[in-house]
């Protein structure tokens, strides 16, 4: 009987000691917006990656697919125009835990050599950041950027950050 007692505490007291690097997948949502003198219902759904270091989360990704049928584009103001000349336009949100292996350079390269051009969202940024939804999600630490996907780009990409497995994103399952 005793030494069931010594198996049963060996395992537990190594399981106490592994690593447990999790990638969960969830949404962001947006429910409505304005602009200017415009008023919309529609949502603006962020398909979210998050990786976590037991309950610390080191990394999380979030991506949506806007284009010019979505009312949420007048939020780009002025970088509308911009957008014209993409396959197809995400906007992000990226957040990297401080002092964490990889920094949010380290996934924008990997966006980079994959046919994605970085765009800065100002106009964007200002109205995700007065949403009332940025606030309930407490993104304020997130950088928002936007991601223009070229003709020749990969899709889906394969991100991948140290000690996870690679998680695709951009595989257009909206």
């Amino acid at each position: 009987m005793m030494k069931i007692f010594g198996l049963i505490f060996l395992c537990v007291s190594c399981a106490g000691v592994l690593k447990r690097n999790v990638v969960t997948h969830s949404d962001i949502v947006f429910r409505g917006g304005t602009f200017h003198d415009q008023r919309w219902e529609e949502e603006l759904v962020f398909r979210r990656v998050s990786w976590f270091d037991e309950i610390t989360m080191l990394y999380d990704f979030a991506y949506a697919r806007i284009d010019e049928n979505n009312p949420f584009v007048s939020w780009l103001g002025k970088e509308r125009l911009s957008i014209a000349e993409c396959d197809q336009f995400y906007a992000v949100l990226i957040y990297t835990k401080r002092n964490s292996v990889a920094n949010t350079s380290f996934l924008k390269d990997q966006f980079t050599r994959a046919g994605y051009d970085e765009m800065i969202l100002v106009d964007f940024a200002d109205e995700v950041r007065s949403h009332q939804g940025f606030k309930d999600w407490r993104l304020s630490q997130h950088k928002i950027l936007g991601l223009c996907r070229r003709a020749e780009a990969k899709s889906p990409i394969s991100l991948h950050l140290p000690g996870f497995d690679s998680v695709s994103v951009f595989d257009n399952k909206y």
